[in-house]
């Protein structure tokens, strides 16, 4: 399941080793192939919470409250809050709250006939009492995992180990009719989502190989002034192809993978290692279910044992909003939430806006990094 930790792989422990040495233990394993993993277990110690809660009505703008019945439930809930209403605003109201008593009156066994009558006949102000379940450890936004967990985590202790590189020159001496000889992948728009370019293979006894600057896995970042970030795969092997002149300037970011398979992509460490200007955020939208959780789980924060690290997606709930979603991902670095920022917050920060953020459909900023080829 996303976010499992591997602890072994046919016997082999991975503990305690480095995200090379685990993936290198992955693929060479033989088949059949035996994990042994730790898997977290969401404990489900429910409790109901009461709340009162008075809205002051406002002349010409809604109270903006949605109320439904369920079929085999009791009493009314909150279905939707309206956006930018009285009580989306107020913040305190949630969806599936069931709501007990309005104004006064015992709401347990009501209609949401009854429930908009008695709103609509307020006067000043509208008292709810409401009742709220309360998960003491969902799976959804865990506060703990980072601080009690994260120590443990063979990942995140090479997350912080991750040194952000910076980009070198280096020019090439090319005879008119020869290639480069290299093979590049990568690009906007691809199959593993909006990477950088690079560098999959070098032609061997090609130009490339054989001045010996330019290696698998090296990120291209320009061919002399044309720059390669935010280009399709086809419009950077054109302008690779098109480069004019007797020698050709490469601005490139060394990869930092070891020895290279032939089946190369690079790991998710070496796209964390790229400066933020490599980086293509996108926007994703997060429909909540009833149950109000997003659906994942999530470690990081300015106040981590390791250092500050960005907030990113540690597990996904199967069947929750996220995963039904498609679009986020374990390992995904979480910028805002609705334009509010998480870069630089503290842990418990981030759970709060993320748990608390308003409205039924929630804007998720991230950076989606291909995880590691196995």
């Amino acid at each position: 399941m996303p976010g499992d930790q591997i602890v072994e792989v046919n016997g082999k422990d991975l503990r305690d080793v480095s995200h090379y040495v685990a993936r290198d233990a992955l693929m060479r394993a033989s088949s059949p192939i035996r994990l042994t993993v730790y898997r977290e277990k969401a404990e489900e110690r429910n409790k109901i919470d009461l709340l009162n809660v008075t809205l002051r009505k406002v002349k010409g703008k809604q109270l903006g409250i949605k109320i439904i019945a369920k079929k085999h439930s009791p009493g009314i809930y909150i279905l939707d809050l309206v956006d930018h209403s009285i009580a989306f605003q107020d913040g305190r109201l949630h969806i599936d709250d069931r709501i007990l008593q309005i104004n006064g009156e015992d709401m347990t066994e009501g209609s949401p006939e009854q429930a908009a009558a008695i709103i609509k006949h307020s006067k000043e102000t509208v008292k709810l009492i409401i009742s709220r379940l309360s998960r003491s450890a969902t799976p959804e936004i865990m506060p703990s995992v980072a601080q009690e967990l994260a120590a443990a985590m063979v990942p995140l202790r090479n997350v912080s180990a991750v040194k952000v590189k910076r980009e070198r020159q280096i020019t090439i001496s090319k005879p008119p009719s020869e290639f480069l000889g290299i093979s590049v992948c990568g690009g906007v728009k691809g199959k593993c989502g909006d990477t950088p370019i690079f560098v999959s293979n070098v032609l061997p006894g090609g130009l490339a190989d054989r001045k010996g600057h330019v290696k698998k896995g090296d990120i291209l970042l320009a061919v002399n002034d044309t720059s390669l970030l935010n280009l399709t795969h086809p419009q950077a092997v054109s302008a690779l192809k098109s480069a004019q002149g007797a020698s050709i300037t490469l601005s490139i970011i060394e990869g930092q993978e070891p020895n290279p398979p032939i089946r190369f992509s690079p790991s998710w460490l070496t796209w964390l290692s790229l400066p933020e200007y490599c980086q293509a955020a996108c926007t994703i939208l997060i429909k909540r279910k009833e149950s109000k959780s997003l659906g994942f789980s999530i470690v990081g924060g300015c106040d981590c044992t390791h250092g500050t690290q960005p907030v990113y997606v540690k597990t996904l709930v199967p069947n929750g909003a996220a995963a039904t979603g498609g679009a986020l991902k374990c390992g995904d670095m979480i910028l805002s939430v609705n334009d509010q920022s998480l870069v630089g917050v503290k842990h418990s920060l981030a759970v709060s806006f993320l748990k608390h953020a308003p409205g039924r459909t929630i804007t998720l900023t991230v950076v989606s990094w291909p995880g590691s080829l196995l």
